[in-house]
């Protein structure tokens, strides 16, 4: 008898907890379906929701953007990071009404142009819109009123349509690729080719600039790539694209300036030969300093072998040569270094525009 009130006893339990189950599940099912179809509407709402719109009656490649009240031409920076190929518009908070992010889902910036992948980024003082291109470009600005709004347009134009003088300067080496280490004379100053190639650079291109001469720059303080360095010359279609570096030889008695040329493409009136002649002749005679001579690039030089412009790489001297060291050392030498590159770079554009 007892062993049959056993058996009741647990089918009855059985019986109980399942039906407590089903209830659980038949109850809670309608509530999570409910809780993960708001989940999926918030998320394709999140997903159609845009902060730049196509808008073809627009001119090629340009755009609008609408800036709330408040947001003044001031309060705009354009940034050109023309290594990556992005243009970056920053608006500042500093305003008496601070934008948001929000506000460019609420008005979406207007564009037509080939731009992919555009970007918003926002921290506590500025709104950042990233937009990447194919190619280098530039851009012309205007600021107006459009629906009664304050508005931002921007015309992007190719570089040779905006300037009329390019020249591409670039710094040997870069990053963790520092080139030739030396230790100075004095054995407390170090020389590094990348640091001295790069303080050459940014004095010639200082003095180009107020000459009315663009320049790009293919590095500052990082090291792109041989491919992406020619890319920057071809693409801007600059009228000459020079390098800086150092040279090294196990025999120190060894000194002097030499420059590397491109003799594949022939370029009607200023070629590679003539670019490295006149930086030869010209930096020779600014520094009193003794010209090698110049000669075509080796195969292995991807840079000047695949440049479509005047292109010619000098080097600035010995850092195997004690001598050398002591110049190369001074602040004043770097600076007639600098000035003969202005100089070699202005008597090519009396060859050019003859």
């Amino acid at each position: 008898m007892s062993d049959r009130l056993a058996t009741v006893y647990i089918w009855i339990t059985l019986l109980v907890s399942a039906s407590v189950i089903a209830i659980m599940v038949l109850t809670g099912k309608p509530q999570q379906d409910s809780l993960q179809a708001a989940s999926t509407e918030q998320d394709t709402e999140q997903m159609t929701r845009s902060f730049c719109v196509a808008n073809d009656s627009l001119a090629e490649n340009s755009l609008n953007m609408f800036l709330p009240a408040g947001t003044e031409e001031k309060h705009v920076t354009i940034e050109n990071d023309y290594m990556n190929k992005i243009l970056r518009i920053c608006i500042s908070k500093q305003t008496e009404k601070p934008v948001t992010g929000e506000w460019f889902y609420e008005h979406p910036l207007q564009i037509n142009a080939f731009a992919e992948g555009v970007k918003l980024d926002e921290d506590a003082n500025m709104v950042t819109i990233s937009l990447p291109f194919e190619s280098v470009f530039e851009w012309e600005t205007k600021y107006g009123k459009k629906s009664g709004q304050n508005c931002l347009y921007v015309q992007l134009t190719q570089p040779k349509e905006k300037y009329e003088r390019i020249v591409v300067l670039d710094a040997g080496h870069g990053g963790a690729d520092t080139g030739y280490i030396v230790s100075g004379v004095d054995e407390t100053t170090v020389l590094e080719e990348e640091e001295l190639a790069l303080a050459v650079v940014t004095k010639a291109g200082s003095l180009l600039e107020k000459e009315g001469i663009h320049v790009y720059y293919t590095r500052q303080e990082n090291n792109p790539s041989e491919e992406e360095r020619v890319a920057l010359a071809n693409e801007t279609q600059a009228d000459m694209l020079i390098s800086v570096h150092a040279d090294y030889a196990d025999d120190t008695s060894l000194y002097g300036m030499r420059t590397i040329y491109n003799e594949t493409y022939f370029i009607p009136n200023f070629a590679s030969a003539d670019l490295a002649y006149l930086l030869l002749e010209k930096v020779a005679a600014s520094t009193n300093e003794k010209a090698i001579g110049f000669e075509p690039a080796s195969g292995e030089s991807y840079m000047i072998q695949n440049a479509m412009v005047p292109v010619a790489q000098l080097n600035i001297g010995y850092l195997s040569n004690k001598q050398e060291q002591k110049l190369l050392g001074r602040e004043d030498y770097i600076d007639r270094i600098a000035s003969g590159i202005c100089d070699a770079v202005k008597a090519g554009y009396k060859e050019i525009e003859k």
